[in-house]
């Protein structure tokens, strides 16, 4: 944390090299990896963000490795890992959604990546909202996914709840209750008087 120099940082990266990866999978390594992708510039550790995204999978969906992955996820200034880290995870996005892990790599991508980068992202996952919303880790990305998204994607789902018997869904289920009051909470004036409308409306349905 305290070195300074280029020179000091590329000793400690050449100590390391050929170790990166099972440094990320050790309870103790892990965290010197996480400190080095913090306090070390981002283009002496080539070596890090290269073995990183290239087992980001394996990494993002373990209980240690999951740790640099959050932390490479949200450091990244190089536009080239962005764009990679950003494909692996729209391409991997249903799996990563699903895993008691690897959602955490989507929150925490759409907290920390600028729009151009996290809209597509959650626009592809638009689709499959109400579904998602009803899973138990999937349902905090959803969540993530409408307080960071704009404001066209909420009344989109909004939209969406007016729909068939989704409103139900939602009030049903353990996990899309809380998506639902996220709605709630993010909506303002007609908005919000929707979901409202769309819930009395449904009342006499719900035991």
């Amino acid at each position: 944390e305290q070195l300074q120099t280029d020179k000091e940082q590329t000793i400690i990266m050449n100590a390391l090299s050929g170790k990166v990866l099972s440094l990320c999978q050790n309870s103790q390594g892990v965290h010197v990896i996480e400190k080095i992708i913090v306090c070390f510039k981002e283009i002496l550790i080539e070596e890090i963000y290269t073995t990183i995204i290239a087992n980001f999978l394996l990494l993002a969906t373990n209980s240690i490795g999951l740790f640099v992955c959050k932390k490479l996820i949200s450091s990244a200034k190089n536009p080239n890992h962005l764009i990679q880290i950003r494909d692996l995870i729209c391409n991997n996005s249903m799996m990563l959604i699903h895993n008691q892990y690897g959602n955490y790599t989507i929150q925490v991508a759409i907290e920390s990546w600028p729009a151009e980068f996290t809209q597509p992202l959650i626009r592809s996952l638009f689709p499959f909202f109400i579904s998602l919303s009803c899973q138990k880790y999937a349902s905090n990305v959803i969540e993530k996914c409408l307080e960071k998204s704009k404001e066209t994607i909420l009344i989109e789902f909004i939209d969406e709840l007016g729909k068939n018997s989704n409103i139900i869904t939602l009030l049903t289920n353990s996990f899309g209750n809380f998506v639902l009051q996220t709605a709630i909470k993010l909506s303002k004036g007609k908005n919000k008087i929707r979901i409202v409308n769309y819930i009395k409306k449904n009342l006499d349905k719900i035991n």
